[in-house]
């Protein structure tokens, strides 16, 4: 996997979000996050799903948390 265009991926979709403060709310927070998130594409929500351990795998977490005190 090539890091470098995950994360150049990841600070765009961050810029957006932060292009659109101030919130003023948690509602409005709450509906810009929605809307960011559903204007995005199928690849890019297969990409952002793709990078999270599967819900309830613990042997995921310990692995990638390996080096951590997280006790998982």
């Amino acid at each position: 996997m090539d890091t470098t265009k995950v994360f150049d991926a990841l600070d765009r979709k961050i810029e957006r979000m932060v292009s659109r403060r101030p919130f003023g709310s948690a509602d409005t927070l709450q509906r810009a996050a929605h809307q960011e998130w559903f204007s995005l594409s199928r690849e890019d929500w297969l990409e952002a799903i793709g990078h999270h351990p599967r819900v309830g795998d613990r042997d995921a977490l310990r692995a990638r948390f390996a080096g951590s005190d997280a006790g998982v």
